[in-house]
C-alpha cells in the first residue's frame, strides 16, 4: 500500500455498534451535487404562498424502491424520508429482536445497509444512462444517531417541513 495516499477520516463515532438497536438520521449527497434525483416544484414561491411538490425523476423512484426493499429485507422503519434533487434524508428505526428471528440474526451495520441502497441504485442510475462509468452518489454518508424522543421528533420535523421552506431559498441543506 503506498504511504503517500491521504487516509480519510472516519465520520463514525469510534466504537459505536452501528447494528444494534436504535434510531438514525442519514444524509446521502449525489457526486458533485448533481440535482439528478428530483425536482421542486413551485421551488421559488415564498414557503406560504403555494405548496411545494417533489417531482421525483427515474432515478429517485428507483431510489424510493430500493430503500424499502432493503428496509423490508432487514426489517428496519422507515420513519421518514425525502428525495431532494441532490441528496436524500432518512430518518431510520433498527428495531429487531434476535431471539425472535427465525435465522438469529440480528441487522448488519448501517455502513452496510447504505452502502447496499447505494450499490444498487448507482447500477439502476448507469442502466438508465447506459454508461457503466457514471458515480451516482458521493462517498460516505452523514449519520446522527437519534438519543432521544424530542431529537426523534426535530429531526422528523426537519425532514418533513425545513428541506422544502429551505431549499425554495437556493440553501442547500
Amino acid at each position: 500500500m503506498n504511504n503517500d495516499l491521504i487516509r480519510r477520516k472516519s465520520i463514525r463515532l469510534k466504537n459505536y455498534d452501528y447494528s444494534q438497536n436504535g434510531c438514525y438520521f442519514i444524509t446521502i449527497c449525489t457526486k458533485n451535487k448533481q440535482h439528478i434525483l428530483s425536482h421542486i416544484k413551485n421551488a421559488n414561491m415564498p414557503f406560504n404562498a403555494c405548496q411545494k411538490e417533489i417531482i421525483k425523476t427515474a432515478i429517485g423512484c428507483d431510489f424510493e424502491k430500493t430503500l424499502f426493499f432493503v428496509a423490508d429485507k432487514y426489517e428496519i422503519t422507515v420513519d421518514n424520508y425525502i428525495i431532494m434533487p441532490n441528496h436524500v434524508h432518512l430518518l431510520l428505526t433498527f428495531d429487531n429482536d434476535s431471539t425472535a428471528c427465525t435465522g438469529g440474526s440480528v441487522n448488519p451495520p448501517l455502513q452496510k445497509i447504505i452502502g447496499e441502497i447505494k450499490s444498487y441504485t448507482t447500477k439502476l442510475y448507469r442502466q438508465h444512462k447506459c454508461d457503466d462509468r457514471l458515480i451516482l452518489w458521493q462517498r460516505s454518508f452523514y449519520d446522527h444517531i437519534i438519543r432521544n424522543e424530542a431529537d426523534f421528533q426535530n429531526t422528523w420535523n426537519y425532514i418533513e417541513y425545513n428541506a422544502l421552506k429551505e431549499y425554495g431559498d437556493n440553501r442547500l441543506l
